[in-house]
């Protein structure tokens, strides 16, 4: 994140920010912060416990450390939560950094409430052959759509082949 510097060049207009105000470049646009609101969020929720969804769809939570303008996250005390029906398993991950364009949602956890939860916790081994049933229930389910559409005359690409954004 590079601020730029408060001074007027000769030929242009003076700055128009007021004290304590910096512009930031960030994804190529510009935007102006005072120490807003966003930025004392962020100052606040360092070391809160914090959710994760990611864009390949894993949920993550852990400790927020660091955070920047382009929302790359570091978390440490993490945990990758699986849920699979009405039941859900953590396997622990320690420290993860996390590129920005990948996340999804971040979102805070209220302590008081994590443990008001309908959901089963699981063993790590229940939980993955829980998940390796679902993903081939999800298969055949798949495999059984493409031969009908086959069946009719249609094809479907490959989901391998198509982007996943």
């Amino acid at each position: 994140m590079a601020a730029f510097p408060r001074r007027s060049l000769p030929g242009h207009l003076p700055d128009p920010r007021g004290p304590g105000e910096r512009i930031f470049k960030a994804n190529g646009s510009f935007w102006k912060s005072s120490h807003g609101s966003g930025e004392k969020y962020l100052s606040r929720a360092s070391g809160e416990k914090h959710l994760v969804l990611l864009r390949d769809g894993r949920t993550l939570i852990g400790y927020l450390r660091s955070i920047d303008q382009f929302a790359n996250l570091v978390l440490h005390q993490t945990v990758e939560r699986i849920h699979v029906g009405k039941k859900y398993g953590d396997i622990p991950r320690g420290i993860f950094v996390v590129r920005g364009e990948n996340v999804v949602l971040l979102g805070e956890i209220d302590l008081e409430k994590e443990s008001d939860t309908p959901l089963q916790q699981v063993s790590i081994e229940e939980i993955l052959e829980e998940q390796r049933v679902e993903q081939q229930a999800k298969q055949e389910s798949e495999k059984l759509k493409v031969q009908a559409l086959k069946e009719r005359g249609l094809s479907v690409p490959r989901a391998d082949t198509l982007d996943e954004y």
